[in-house]
């Protein structure tokens, strides 16, 4: 693997963290709207899939061809890192603030460190520690942990926090161990078919509860086409050039999208302190790049 190709997997993965930072916004925008968390876990990833489908199936086949000893690894993926991952994740926007929510996903770092080291016996280099201890840091004076009120969130959405921090970190390994043989859009394809497959047992009855308006109908589609293909198009493909751990502490820059428009949309105030802990957040990202 060429540094060219590394720095663009970089490239793609900061993307992927850029984009991902306006998500929780805009599924608490949905809620707002009445759209049940059920259906919005479940049409964000059948969105995508139906559109990746369609195109692949049209411009090449090939990608969707896969050997048969080898689904049972993409249907785990699917159903924790797209299925588990988003029932988790889009229920604790629901049932805390927009940063707290994506503070707790982002301990997905420390797992994705952990079970690189032991599944891909990756190095733990003294820059990539020093990222991912800033990172965490960083993430911590974000949604300033040291506030009383902050910790009051419910033991329920606290522990769906770290189970999607978890999946996500899981969402990385397996793709980086389903990549080793699959392009990345069929990795891509089969996860998110997997996973609208399982959430469908979940979630298809709150359908009957999604208000039938314009609004949340352009909100869906966005989810659907940006916040999800798009993205996970990006970081899938980042993948293939960038190690696992790495690439997860990269996108920490989510956090600091979500503060800001969270600041413009939502008035969620940014502190001194805050505004300290994005930086560190970015500082983390850079130094994970250096210590490539």
């Amino acid at each position: 693997m060429s540094r060219r190709d590394t720095k663009t997997g970089y490239l793609y993965v900061l993307g992927a963290g850029i984009i991902w930072g306006s998500f929780a916004p805009l599924a608490k925008a949905l809620y707002a709207l009445n759209a049940p968390v059920l259906s919005v876990a479940l049409l964000r990833p059948a969105l995508a899939f139906f559109i990746i489908l369609i195109i692949l199936a049209y411009k090449n086949k090939v990608y969707l061809k896969v050997s048969a000893r080898d689904l049972p690894l993409m249907a785990l993926y699917g159903l924790v890192g797209i299925g588990l991952f988003n029932l988790f994740f889009l229920y604790t926007i629901h049932v805390t603030t927009i940063i707290t929510a994506v503070f707790l996903l982002y301990s997905a770092p420390v797992f994705v460190t952990v079970i690189s080291r032991l599944a891909f016996k990756e190095p733990l280099a003294k820059l990539k520690v020093m990222a991912l201890v800033c990172s965490l840091i960083g993430l911590a004076l974000l949604v300033e942990v040291y506030n009383p009120k902050v910790l009051k969130m419910s033991l329920v959405g606290i522990g769906t926090g770290l189970a999607a921090g978890l999946a996500y970190a899981l969402f990385s390994i397996f793709g980086k161990m389903a990549m080793r043989k699959y392009s990345h859009w069929t990795v891509l394809v089969y996860a998110l078919g997997f996973g609208t497959f399982f959430l469908a047992f979940i979630a298809a009855p709150s359908l009957k509860d999604l208000p039938l308006t314009p609004g949340v109908g352009a909100l869906l589609l966005l989810t659907g086409t940006v916040h999800t293909l798009a993205a996970y198009a990006l970081y899938v493909k980042g993948l293939r050039s960038v190690e696992a751990s790495r690439a997860s502490i990269l996108t920490t820059v989510e956090p600091v999208v979500a503060s800001i428009i969270g600041l413009a949309f939502f008035s969620e105030l940014i502190s001194p302190l805050q505004a300290l802990g994005g930086g560190m957040v970015i500082l983390g990202a850079i130094l994970a790049q250096i210590g490539a």
